[in-house]
């Protein structure tokens, strides 16, 4: 739920702000209607937390060096997975649509910052 779906379904439905317990419980797709044999899927997740492992960023948030996931580092792997999702919905041609609106949202290209260190 870190790729371009959820991103895309926050902006619209969220308050650009907070991420919320309703925003995943309200993610429009019937998640019950999918195989519930989703290899694909499941083959990402080592990719996946390699791919944050080596994006883990840090910054100091009231004095205390605070963690976190470069997510917009790992667009491969999320990328990947929102491609397999879409799949299984029976919907890969909206991939483009959700291309086309992140790259209108979001204006970063997530490289290094000052305030990343190790």
């Amino acid at each position: 739920m870190n790729g371009k779906l959820m991103f895309s379904f926050w902006c619209i439905m969220g308050d650009d702000f907070h991420v919320t317990r309703w925003n995943f419980a309200e993610f429009p797709f019937d998640l019950t209607t999918l195989p519930t044999d989703a290899e694909g899927l499941e083959a990402l997740v080592p990719r996946l937390e390699n791919a944050m492992h080596e994006n883990t960023v840090f910054k100091l948030n009231a004095g205390k060096r605070v963690g976190s996931y470069n997510l917009g580092r790992c667009r491969p792997v999320t990328d990947d997975a929102d491609r397999m999702f879409l799949d299984l919905l029976k919907a890969p041609r909206a991939w483009e649509h959700f291309e086309l609106f992140y790259g209108q949202m979001v204006k970063t290209d997530f490289a290094a910052t000052g305030q990343d260190y190790e």
